[in-house]
């Protein structure tokens, strides 16, 4: 099985993506950039590295290969678990391990695990199709007409030592040497070498632009169209109406949503606006990003963990139960990126939460 090429697809749509046991590739936006030293405007990117400290967590990967091979969470766990246990066995040798699509990894002289990004592979989606723009032409532009301007001068002065030797007076004006035919000026020849320069950047640059433009546009309007969040209040019995088949509910011990550790200086929990009593159910809707703090099997413990939270000052709320577990939620989101931070922050501040995020489709 070929896990780089999970990774590397999970990575154009998140920051992380956690290989249990293994550790973290996380990616960092790159904007667009240019080098003095080449002349290129290089799109921009993904820069990607790797965390060997961030190790559990890893159900984002495992439930991408669940769907993409068609089998079950337990078994694609399994896969994986051996896939990086032969890893770590070549490396404990001191062999460089490349994995296909992502990048190799490899000790350095201190033990120290290292990435090093495939070349030439940029896993920002919204970049697909852009290519290193040369910026030089402006410059031989310049040059040109420079060497235009300069024999432009030399001639006017020809001319103008030619005409003053002939007007002198006492000399014969009659020497039958033809004048040279006037040429365009200075100013006339650096205005049309400007206008043409202008004239091809309209013509290359503005187009590239407008269809860069658009195709980024286009994209983050999909992206981020949501729906109105759909809240249903039942008394106790909760209901059972199953989630998308692709969704999968598991006990926040062993199923976890990629997470990497955030400062807490950077948001809080944003807590749900409509609260909810310890007797409702929420229906999960595809367009919200519900941020889970635990699945029990037996209702009791869920409603004590629900009274715990609320006690903490947060606004708990029961989701659905998925077959023999009853799931508790403590935040509902707009975005991924949302959640995800939401998550870190949580667990930064109850590190044996195992606080997750359940992504509805």
């Amino acid at each position: 099985m070929n896990i780089g090429k999970y990774i590397k697809e999970l990575l154009q749509e998140h920051d992380t993506v956690i290989v249990p046991g293994l550790g973290a590739f996380v990616s960092v936006y790159k904007p667009a950039y240019s080098d003095d030293k080449t002349g290129i405007l290089n799109p921009p990117s993904k820069i990607v590295s790797f965390n060997q400290n961030i190790k559990d967590n890893g159900g984002l990967l495992v439930d991408h290969i669940a769907s993409i091979e068609h089998i079950s969470h337990r078994k694609a766990a399994g896969k994986l678990e051996k896939i990086c246990d032969e890893i770590l066995y070549r490396l404990d040798k001191g062999e460089n391990v490349t994995i296909e699509d992502t990048g190799t990894l490899r000790y350095d002289k201190n033990g120290i695990l290292c990435f090093e990004p495939a070349p030439s592979l940029n896993f920002l989606a919204d970049a697909f199709g852009l290519e290193p723009v040369p910026l030089n032409d402006k410059k031989e532009a310049l040059l040109v007409e420079d060497n235009a301007t300069l024999r432009t001068k030399n001639i006017n002065d020809q001319q103008k030592e030619l005409v003053n030797s002939i007007d002198k007076p006492g000399q014969s004006q009659s020497y039958g040497l033809p004048l040279p035919e006037p040429r365009e000026s200075e100013d006339e020849l650096r205005g049309s070498g400007l206008h043409r320069f202008i004239f091809w950047s309209l013509i290359v640059i503005v187009p590239a632009i407008l269809i860069t433009l658009g195709i980024y546009l286009f994209r983050k309007k999909r992206s981020i169209t949501s729906h109105p969040i759909e809240i249903i209040i039942e008394p106790a019995t909760p209901v059972t109406e199953p989630y998308n088949e692709q969704s999968s509910v598991v006990p926040s011990d062993t199923a976890k949503t990629d997470t990497v550790k955030a400062d807490s200086s950077l948001t809080e929990i944003t807590q749900i606006t409509d609260t909810v009593g310890t007797d409702a159910y929420i229906t999960p809707v595809r367009s919200e990003y519900y941020l889970i703090g635990g699945s029990f099997k037996k209702e009791e413990n869920a409603k004590k963990y629900f009274q715990q939270m609320k006690e903490k000052g947060y606004e708990p709320f029961h989701l659905e139960k998925k077959g023999n577990f009853y799931i508790v939620g403590i935040g509902i989101f707009d975005t991924e990126r949302e959640a995800f931070i939401a998550q870190a922050n949580f667990i930064d501040k109850y590190p044996d939460s195992g606080a997750w995020v359940l992504i509805p489709e």
